[in-house]
């Protein structure tokens, strides 16, 4: 191992990796999870004869354990590799190559452990490990914007569908289950495709030029006026029709009430209004379907039957829930166009500005808790068998949790004056994906929630209020005006 190398992978060590690297701290705390799980659903379940079966709490916080840790790993290994420095020291992207193979290799085998603890086939669980690397190093996902590889549309999709398959723990123990053989084929190609993805090399200048060169089209002054007219009026027609069809589509999905029309913050499809709200539910909901559906013949050989249906969909209320929630605090992340917005919009000292944030954020809050209010909890009582009569109280301890998880990442506004970004995010996390599993998970429970449950998720009301109150002023007194876009 050459001293190159060497020093790359200190840097892993060092206040280097950490540096604009949210996802470490995430990964971290779905670990913490993760250990719980292990140390409750600590049985030989893998001894019994048949398919493994997978704890399903065990099974979904370890998956999103290895997703962050390896992502964390992947936006360390790019941004050093990307950066001006690295195509002008000889040997320092080699070394970052070797340097992430060890690291990558550690953190498979460490975090292989908690399903081996339970009985878990060894090499089944690198199998599903590897897959997981092979999607988690893209170089078109993490890193900085700037630096980034054109977004592949195919690999996305792939991604997001082995993602959410892989929620379900049907998935997971289909690979758990598979054959040697199939486990060794596994990860075989996924480390090929892995390593393909980590290999990295500059663009010489001769090289991006040519890659950006036009290709050179027919002079246009030789054609006749009328060819030249003809072409040019077609081309902006198709174009002006795909960009009014873009438009509309995205107005309709956009389309808020009155109270959100004129907000501070722009509205995005992280905070969708009703119409996308309800088109996005619908087709989260349909793909849970198909998908537990696709497991249900893969595991089985057949239609899965009305109940085993309604069993595979338990989760989908809390995945939903998930889903549009860990989108509400992400406006504290992007602070690029507050100093102009500030200047030019005329609300005058920063505390009415962070005020007027604030009070789009909560109008934001009332609006989506309703709307997942009305959904996740009455599919939520549906597909678990509950008494109907719960349903009033299920409803009423969802809203009140997702409005106290909404105002949870306020916390790092005001307890924190350095590092902001990457305690907003864990906190973010924290409330979006532990909080929420862990109320649906005592909500839906076949017993009656205890009364400590009801007072902790109707406390949250008024910690929101307190939030409301004391993080616009903390807000104004943070130096954000020359803070750095927060997103990587």
């Amino acid at each position: 191992m050459s001293r190159k190398t060497l020093h790359a992978l200190r840097l892993y060590a060092s206040p280097v990796f950490t540096r604009e690297n949210p996802t470490f701290f995430t990964g971290l705390l779905f670990v913490g999870v993760c250990i719980l799980a292990t140390y409750f659903e600590h049985t030989p379940a893998a001894q019994h004869a048949g398919p493994f079966k997978l704890p399903p709490q065990l099974g979904v916080w370890w998956w999103l354990s290895l997703q962050a840790l390896l992502t964390s790993i992947a936006c360390h290994y790019w941004r050093q590799v990307r950066s001006p420095l690295a195509s002008m020291t000889a040997g320092m992207i080699d070394a970052e190559y070797h340097a992430v193979h060890y690291v990558l290799a550690s953190a498979l085998l460490l975090l292989a452990l908690p399903l081996v603890l339970i009985g878990a086939p060894p090499l089944n669980v690198l199998a599903q490990e590897s897959l997981c690397a092979a999607l988690s190093v893209n170089g078109d996902m993490v890193g900085p914007k700037q630096l980034r590889k054109p977004m592949r549309l195919l690999r996305v999709l792939l991604m997001f569908f082995i993602f959410a398959a892989f929620m379900f723990p049907g998935a997971q123990e289909a690979v758990l289950s598979a054959p040697w053989y199939v486990a060794l084929g596994l990860i075989g190609i996924s480390l090929i495709f892995t390593l393909i993805e980590l290999h990295h090399r500059p663009a010489t200048p001769a090289t991006a030029q040519s890659a950006y060169t036009p290709v050179k089209q027919d002079n246009p002054k030789i054609l006749p006026y009328a060819k030249r007219t003809n072409t040019n009026t077609s081309t902006s027609t198709s174009t002006s029709t795909s960009t009014s069809t873009s438009t509309r589509i995205s107005t309709l999905l956009l389309w808020q009430f009155a109270w959100l029309r004129q907000p501070v913050m722009p509205n995005t499809m992280a905070t969708p209004g009703p119409v996308g709200f309800a088109l996005s539910a619908a087709v989260l909901l349909i793909g849970f379907i198909i998908l537990t559906v696709f497991m249900g013949i893969f595991t089985q050989g057949a239609l899965p039957t009305w109940p085993h249906l309604k069993m595979g969909l338990r989760s989908a209320p809390v995945m939903l829930c998930m889903i549009f929630s860990s989108g509400l605090s992400t406006w504290l992340l992007a602070r690029a166009d507050w100093p102009f917005m500030l200047n030019l919009a005329g609300y005058g000292t920063r505390y009415n500005f962070a005020v007027a944030l604030y009070t789009t954020h909560a109008k934001r809050t009332v609006q989506l808790a309703c709307m997942v209010t009305l959904t996740c909890a009455p599919l939520g009582v549906f597909l678990s068998n509950l008494p109907w009569h719960r349903l009033p109280l299920t409803a009423l301890c969802l809203f009140s949790t997702v409005i106290g998880v909404s105002y949870l990442p306020s916390l790092g506004i005001l307890l924190f004056k350095k590092s902001q970004t990457i305690f907003i995010t864990v906190l973010n996390l924290l409330g979006s994906f532990v909080g929420l599993q862990s109320a649906f998970l005592i909500m839906l429970s076949k017993t009656q929630p205890p009364l400590w449950f009801y007072a902790l998720t109707l406390s949250a009301i008024p910690f929101a209020a307190c939030m409301a109150w004391a993080a616009p002023r903390a807000l104004a007194r943070a130096d954000w005006p020359i803070q750095p876009p927060a997103t990587p």
